[in-house]
């Protein structure tokens, strides 16, 4: 499902990095009617990957925490 939808994700990713687009706009077109966005699920499943792969079960990091990828604040 991550690789069928990498493609989406990036696109998602990168106008949310850039500032193209709103967190909420994304959100509202991901959770309108129906079944879940196909792209969506994928980054649902990432997700979990990531926790898993980290051997974590909560957030990625802590509130005000520091990013252990990328150093930066989260």
């Amino acid at each position: 499902m991550i690789r069928q939808q990498y493609d989406q994700i990036v696109k998602y990713t990168t106008a949310l990095r850039l500032g193209t687009a709103e967190a909420e706009e994304v959100l509202r077109r991901f959770t309108r009617g129906g079944p879940k966005h196909p792209t969506y699920r994928a980054i649902e499943e990432l997700g979990r990957t990531v926790r898993t792969a980290s051997g974590r079960s909560g957030p990625p990091t802590p509130a005000g925490g520091t990013c252990r990828h990328c150093s930066g604040p989260t």
